[in-house]
């Protein structure tokens, strides 16, 4: 598409404002700029008055517009250095071109919605007629590669509805079928005929694996299964092709879906009172309503959690239900609240079975025979993974050891694309993660980064699914993971936490980020990487890292030994929940590093660990980090000034080492001063830097009770604009009050309790899940008990009253266990 600049972008922008009778007019640029500002990425400074000034103009010239206007979602570099010239210099050149950034894909995003309705209409008719060449083509496919409608009318009767899921249930069936097992809590391998069994059982289950395991697959069997029976009704939604648009407007707002919007995504067409009315008309007097949800955890995560709480709200209602969903993650799934089932991997000998007797086409480097192939570790455990399986036999190849390597063989070989398409492709998708709309976009965006040619193969390879005339879908999730992590290897600037949430759905899934570290060639971009990532979470970095070593990637020796230490130093965190996490992966890392960490039963016996398998020697960061660590073995040597000044390095390894020295050792009252002058020191910087160097240095003060210290706790939980900060402040304040005497307990839990309405979602978690602490004062669950009552009756929602209850009952049993 020939780019909108020059006399073109001229005469383009005075034809849309003509017609739009409103040239120049600064009242939609202020509207434009007040809308993406509300947008921005809360780790970047907000511009002050003079800037906004500056913005407001520079987004009335009829030059900035010709810029907005394009069809393509590539922000270019001259809107980008326009937005620079706005900014004060008093940023560093790297601040300013990340807020530039941020800025200039919020302000293309915002356009449309900053418009009058009828200037959107001429906006979006402009934006087409511009198109027309290159979609024409496209939109001929559209009618004949469109998934296919489930008629429109709406019908009571019992037959009809379930012949029409039947006909949706079998456009859903993948080509090949696998004899897929899973396990719950009863047994480690059920075949799935057995499910229907366990579901009935049960009024939530949430069936769970990693990508591509075939969850899908499980949930369209267990549908056909359960409709077959008379007394059962099944209400089968998809999620994935659900609107981007509705998405994008439910997530940005916060707003709950109602049963009815949620039931526009269901296999066939159906109300939530047409269901009932069929419910009602079921002649066996145990009928019983299934309903099945399909591709949860490709949404928005916010927008997850309220669909599950509208779901599960309208269920309550319904005496004989079952709610099943499936998702990547059983993270958001409370036993025994939820029943979860998780899918196994094929068998070994079911994928020698199933491979055809020899490859059509290998690669020369590839094994010779189908034995050689399967026998190969990395490749073994890549097939018992449906999805790669399935590509195998549709491809008829096996010489990939990963799953980037299969899948972008499957760009590169099936649909015959080049590096330069591909990595067009990767900017797009990752342009769509970090636009949080979920995994279905808008096709003519696609068109416009891919072009007409690439779109075409990748419509008629059934790669590219169309929900509709104007949006579309990756067939599986894990294509639209690949080539954001294609792209996000390829520009380390992009390793932040704004990237990382977005890929992971704010940490609910791991793939893509695993992904990444598979396409980066040098040691030090391994290092930078996974250091990058540990600022972010640590659990995300330790199943990246756990995943790669498992799959032979050759890590780096000494960043292995300090993420195995620190995660290892975590088996002794007085919080349970945390304390059992980290015995379960540091077995799990054991198990891959031939590390011993595991069987460490004590701080000290940590750190000779870590001085048996490691002289210190390497990196400076690592020796620096390697004399920090040591410290842990003696807590009652008060820490000096100079470890504590580590906190604030730039090197994470280091800082949060640096800050679990400081938590755990004799801090005497100058240190602690002089930690919290850190925090204030970097209260008003809004890089990510330092809003790590503020939740260190939270998360240091939990063991240390003191007025000062819980007064730099509130001040965190009210006024941080990190939310990590805010949910690490109420852990440490929620330490101190069990550390502390009577008195003192009740006065930092009753500030707790007078901020319970503010906490966000993830801060409040830590009111359940940080008060279960070992070794807290004898009074200590007395206190407790009303907090959690309050914060249980605070919530507004069935579902979170649901799990209120559970985790009340949680700590009830974590109590009566601590006092045995």
């Amino acid at each position: 598409m020939e780019p909108l600049t020059g006399a073109l972008a001229g005469k383009a922008v005075d034809s849309i404002f003509r017609a739009l009778g409103k040239l120049g007019e600064l009242n939609r640029a202020e509207k434009l700029v007040q809308r993406a500002l509300s947008k921005r990425n809360t780790s970047l400074p907000e511009p002050t008055t003079q800037e906004r000034r500056k913005l407001e103009r520079f987004f009335a010239l009829v030059e900035t517009w010709s810029l907005l206007i394009e069809t393509s979602v590539e922000v270019s570099p001259e809107l980008v250095r326009g937005i620079e010239l706005c900014l004060s210099e008093d940023h560093d050149p790297a601040t300013r071109h990340n807020i530039a950034t941020d800025f200039a894909e919020l302000a293309i995003s915002e356009l449309p919605a900053s418009l009058d309705p009828d200037d959107r209409v001429v906006l979006t008719s402009y934006q087409n007629r511009h198109l027309s060449d290159q979609v024409r083509e496209i939109r001929e496919l559209v009618s004949e590669y469109r998934e296919p409608k489930a008629p429109a009318s709406l019908s009571a009767d019992v037959a009809e509805y379930r012949r029409q899921l039947e006909v949706a249930l079998t456009r859903r069936r993948p080509t090949n079928q696998f004899p897929l097992t899973f396990r719950d809590e009863d047994a480690p391998e059920k075949p799935l005929d057995a499910l229907p069994e366990v579901v009935a059982a049960h009024r939530l289950v949430a069936i769970h694996a990693k990508a591509g395991s075939g969850k899908s697959a499980t949930l369209v069997d267990l549908a056909s299964r359960l409709s077959s029976s008379g007394n059962a009704l099944v209400v089968f939604i998809d999620l994935k092709p659900w609107a981007h648009e509705r998405n994008r407007y439910l997530a940005d707002n916060e707003e709950s879906p109602t049963v009815d919007q949620i039931l526009e995504a269901s296999a066939v067409p159906a109300t939530a009172a047409l269901i009932q009315g069929i419910h009602a008309d079921l002649a066996a007097a145990d009928a019983r309503q299934y309903w099945l949800v399909d591709g949860l955890n490709e949404l928005p995560s916010g927008l997850s959690r309220r669909v599950l709480e509208s779901l599960a709200t309208f269920l309550r209602g319904v005496v004989r239900s079952s709610l099943v969903v499936t998702d990547r993650s059983p993270n958001r799934y409370s036993v025994p609240e939820w029943s979860l089932v998780e899918i196994n991997p094929l068998r070994p000998s079911d994928v020698d079975l199933l491979l055809p007797p020899s490859p059509a086409s290998l690669e020369v480097r590839s094994p010779s025979s189908r034995t050689t192939a399967v026998d190969d570790s990395g490749r073994r455990q890549l097939l018992t993974t449906p999805f790669f399986l399935d590509v195998a036999m549709t491809d008829g190849r096996w010489t990939w050891e990963t799953s980037v390597q299969a899948i972008h063989g499957m760009f590169e070989e099936r649909l015959g694309l080049s590096e330069d398409d591909i990595d067009n492709l990767a900017d797009f998708a990752l342009a769509m993660y970090t636009r949080r709309e979920g995994l279905t976009f808008p096709l003519r965006d696609l068109v416009a980064t891919a072009g007409p040619s690439v779109a075409r193969r990748l419509i008629e390879s059934r790669v590219l699914l169309l929900p509709d005339d104007d949006s579309a879908v990756f067939y599986h999730q894990l294509l639209h993971d690949y080539l954001a992590s294609r792209a996000l290897a390829r520009r380390p600037d992009a390793w932040v936490p704004k990237y990382f949430d977005a890929l992971s759905f704010d940490a609910n899934t791991y793939e893509s980020l695993i992904m990444v570290l598979d396409q980066l060639q040098s040691e030090e971009g391994i290092s930078n990487y996974i250091t990058a990532l540990y600022d972010w979470n640590w659990f995300g970095t330790i199943r990246c890292v756990e995943r790669a070593l498992r799959d032979g990637w050759p890590l780096p020796r000494h960043l292995t030994v300090a993420l195995a230490a620190m995660l290892g130093e975590k088996r002794f965190d007085p919080v349970s929940g945390s304390r059992a996490r980290a015995e379960q992966w540091t077995e799990k890392l054991d198990g891959v590093t031939g590390f011993r960490f595991s069987k460490a039963t004590t701080v000290a016996a940590l750190v000779e660990e870590v001085e048996r398998v490691s002289d210190g020697s390497g990196p400076d960061w690592f020796t620096t980090w390697y004399g920090l660590f040591r410290r842990l073995r003696d807590p009652s040597c008060p820490v000096n000034e100079l470890d504590i000044s580590e906190i604030s390095n730039p090197d994470p390894f280091i800082g949060w080492t640096a800050a679990q020295v400081a938590r755990h050792c004799n801090l005497e009252p100058d240190g602690a001063r002089q930690i919290r002058a850190m925090y204030r020191g970097a209260r008003h910087a809004l890089d990510d830097t330092s809003g790590s160097i503020r939740w260190r240095v939270v998360h240091s003060l939990g063991c240390h009770p003191s007025g000062e210290n819980a007064q730099l706790l509130l001040e965190a939980i009210d006024n941080d604009s990190y939310s990590w900060v805010v949910y690490g402040a109420v852990r440490s304040l929620l330490e101190m009050a069990a550390l502390s005497d009577e008195d003192a307990t009740e006065r930092f839990l009753s500030q707790v309790d007078a901020r319970l309405s503010q906490l966000p979602a993830e801060p409040l978690s830590q009111v359940a899940w940080a008060t279960q602490y070992e070794g807290a004062s004898v009074h200590w669950a007395e206190r407790v008990w009303p907090l959690l009552e309050h914060a249980r009756d605070l919530q507004e929602t069935e579902e979170g009253k649901e799990l209120w209850k559970v985790r009340l009952e949680a700590f009830k049993t974590w109590s009566e266990r601590e006092r045995s």
